[in-house]
């Protein structure tokens, strides 16, 4: 484990709507040897643990904090202590009324207003290969999930980092993804 960099490195930022008394969040922990970053999406395997991207009929789940998050992690760290690190990762999922901007994305695409966006299996958000299943003749073997639809794009934020801002819907994939 190394200590984590600048908190805005990676980063997810609710622009609009959470916090909330009634947002939709949701922890978990990752699964052994799943390194995640503030920003990916990811979704649970089948022991309720965190994998990176979103296939299938999965959940897709934006993670607030990562691994090497010191108030989700604290092992080899001896300068800073959290009283009870459970190591549980804070999400939101890709359903809640907000706007998201995430560092997590294929910085090399072009994203335009109303883009649907899906989540590589690296965590990262991309527009490319994406297939509605309202588009397709046949859902069952060619759609792709869907985590979010392009709000405002592609921007440099207040820190100097390249952000992709999305609102989160979700939309199933194919059986087979």
């Amino acid at each position: 484990m190394s200590l984590p960099g600048q908190m805005f490195d990676n980063m997810l930022n609710p622009a609009k709507g959470w916090p909330h008394p009634a947002a939709l969040d949701f922890r978990a922990k990752a699964a052994t040897a799943v390194v995640i970053k503030p920003g990916m999406c990811c979704s649970l395997d089948a022991s309720g643990n965190l994998i990176l991207g979103v296939v299938r009929h999965r959940m897709g789940l934006f993670a607030f904090q990562g691994t090497e998050d010191l108030d989700v992690n604290n092992e080899g760290n001896d300068q800073w202590r959290p009283i009870s690190p459970t190591g549980q990762i804070m999400c939101l999922v890709a359903k809640g009324p907000y706007e998201l901007e995430t560092t997590e994305f294929d910085t090399v695409q072009t994203y335009a207003r109303n883009d649907p966006v899906r989540a590589h299996t690296d965590g990262k958000l991309t527009n490319q290969t994406v297939v509605l299943f309202s588009q397709t003749d046949n859902p069952n073997t060619a759609s792709t999930a869907v985590v979010g639809i392009v709000s405002r794009g592609k921007f440099t934020n207040a820190y100097g980092k390249s952000v992709l801002a999305i609102w989160p819907v979700w939309a199933p994939g194919r059986a087979a993804e």
